[in-house]
């Protein structure tokens, strides 16, 4: 562990601590805060290529915000839903500044103006801090991971500015942080990541093994782009619960978690956010999200080739839909919207060459690149295809060096 720090007190403190950081050695950091009216920014930072960092604020001993390189608008968006669902989120997305996300004076205008009250205000603040705790606890217990801890006495105005105004005490979030990762670890969850998101492989064996209004639940909202908190939120459950219940599906190979990015907010002219979201998401008004990573639906019946499908686009960084069933097919795709469909040619029923033909007719769909997989690759198969508008072809087996090439050449830049 390294600190930074010129004052003396806080110095003596860290010459003490160990080299790894515990969560009890985290917790004791927390209450030596509050114990000494630490003023500044605690940073805690992961040993690790790709560097998590989580940070701190405090004033005279009381946390006033709390930051995260993990999701940082996604947490602030989901925040806002659950403890003011009515209101327009455009009037702090025109004012969110993502390089200081812990300024809240554009939130202090709301409070002002009537928009929001000062108690909202503070369940906002309270609950993104309570998630990076959560996350920094986990992050503190797993095996083998050295965490980074940096003291940095730093004052900014809006501490003065925030903190007789909204006051989060150490001591209450730390035990709300502290419990749910207890009930979290006590129903053996401990090694999934909240801030994944739950993607469906196979649609087909889901189906089998649910009631009709499971399914249907699943399918409208499970669209590889929603985190297990964003579902939670949604859902109106806690997170524990909700894990629990797609755990089984997981373990079947039927769903996954993928790592996801944050939203991103493309500011128009007029200084009013811009963003697009995946048609599952309910109408918001003035400012719609999505997630940047592409989504991607498969049609093939064959369980083996969906989960090799499933796996090289999980390494990518593709969101990922299969569709075993042909039938299922277009309804899926048309509520989905894919931004690149791979299909497969031989299906029993209704083939690739038919479903093809649909989803050209539909406008929506004219420029969406459509690839045949087939395992013959025969001359006739590729001009039948291309007469009917598939876009490209790749031959089975399925290989990751013929995806990544494929998404390459018609999304543009993917993961390594």
């Amino acid at each position: 562990m390294v600190i930074s720090n010129p004052h003396s007190s806080v110095s003596s403190q860290a010459d003490a601590d160990n080299a790894v950081l515990s969560a009890n050695d985290l917790i004791h950091r927390l209450w030596f805060s509050r114990q000494t009216h630490f003023t500044g920014q605690l940073t805690v930072k992961l040993h690790t290529v790709q560097t998590p960092q989580w940070d701190l604020y405090f004033h005279r001993g009381i946390l006033v915000a709390g930051t995260s390189t993990m999701h940082p608008i996604r947490r602030w968006r989901r925040q806002f839903s659950h403890h003011c669902p009515n209101l327009d989120v455009a009037l702090v997305d025109s004012s969110f500044d993502q390089h200081h996300p812990w300024d809240y004076q554009p939130l202090m205008r709301l409070v002002r103006q009537g928009k929001l009250s000062l108690q909202q205000l503070a369940a906002i603040i309270e609950g993104v801090i309570v998630e990076i705790l959560f996350d920094l606890i986990q992050a503190a217990n797993r095996q083998g991971c050295n965490l980074q801890l940096q003291l940095t006495l730093v004052t900014h105005p809006q501490y003065r500015l925030n903190s007789g105004l909204i006051e989060i005490w150490p001591t209450r979030v730390l035990n709300q942080a502290v419990q749910t990762w207890k009930i979290f670890c006590e129903a053996g969850l401990e090694h999934y990541s909240v801030n994944r998101a739950p993607v469906i492989w196979d649609a087909d064996e889901l189906r089998r093994q649910t009631s009709f209004l499971v399914y249907c639940n699943m399918m409208s909202l499970v669209d590889g782009d929603r985190t297990l908190r964003d579902l939670a939120v949604k859902s109106k459950q806690n997170i524990t619960a909700l894990t629990q219940s797609i755990l089984p599906y997981i373990h079947k190979e039927i769903m996954g978690l993928v790592e996801v990015k944050d939203l991103i907010y493309q500011r128009s002219p007029n200084g009013v956010s811009n963003s697009r979201t995946t048609s599952t998401n309910p109408p918001v008004p003035a400012v719609q999200a999505r997630s940047s990573e592409p989504m991607v639906v498969y049609v093939e019946d064959s369980r083996f080739d969906c989960l090799a499908m499933g796996q090289i686009l999980n390494q990518i960084g593709c969101r990922f839909i299969n569709v075993r069933e042909p039938l299922q097919a277009l309804p899926i795709v048309f509520e989905h919207k894919p931004d690149l469909i791979f299909l497969d040619l031989q299906m029993p029923i209704m083939n690739g060459y038919e479903i093809c033909a649909h989803i050209r007719r539909a406008p929506a769909f004219k420029e969406t690149p459509v690839i045949i997989v087939t395992s013959s690759d025969g001359l006739v198969d590729r001009v039948r295809a291309k007469l009917i508008g598939a876009t490209d072809f790749i031959a089975k087996p399925i290989e990751s060096m013929q995806v990544r090439t494929i998404l390459q050449q018609y999304l543009g830049t993917i993961q390594n």
